[in-house]
């Protein structure tokens, strides 16, 4: 855990992301989804993952909750 913040229990787990380190990791994923989903349309952004810390938050209609995890 980060210096500074605290550990909180999520009401659903936060899974761990994949990744992908060549063009073929990611042409693996979206042949998995084509399986899982045919004849879907997906679009894709792909960003550098920073390990170690995780935040999940909670819209509820429409707006960012300010209730706390739990």
């Amino acid at each position: 855990m980060a210096a500074g913040f605290a550990s909180v229990q999520h009401r659903v787990a936060m899974l761990s992301l994949d990744n992908a380190y060549t063009a073929d990791d990611i042409r693996e994923f979206a042949a998995r989804l084509a399986r899982a989903l045919p004849g879907e349309t997906f679009h894709y952004v792909c960003e550098p993952k920073v390990d170690g810390l995780g935040v999940a938050l909670l819209y509820e209609r429409a707006a960012l909750s300010g209730r706390n995890a739990r």
